[in-house]
């Protein structure tokens, strides 16, 4: 099993354009619509960040990666997804 730090780095473009709408506390749907995406399509990249963060729901995702982010361990996999990190 990789480490956190791994994890963190394996967040895919796509994944990190879905967890910055999450933090901006868009819905899935909301996502979808802004990404130009199914609904199916955000919640698997949702399931993924799920799995790679040990989380099992959005607000505890959304925890997580507000966590990783106060403690400087997320941005460089983010940064060109949010530029106001």
């Amino acid at each position: 099993m990789p480490d956190a730090r791994a994890r963190r780095q394996s967040i895919t473009p796509a994944e990190g354009r879905v967890l910055v709408l999450l933090l901006e506390r868009r819905s899935p749907r909301d996502a979808a619509a802004e990404l130009g995406l199914s609904l199916a399509t955000v919640r698997t990249h949702i399931k993924h960040l799920q799995a790679k963060s040990n989380t099992h729901s959005i607000a505890s995702l959304v925890l997580w990666a507000r966590d990783e982010l106060t403690a400087g361990r997320l941005q460089e996999a983010l940064q060109t997804h949010a530029p106001w990190l």
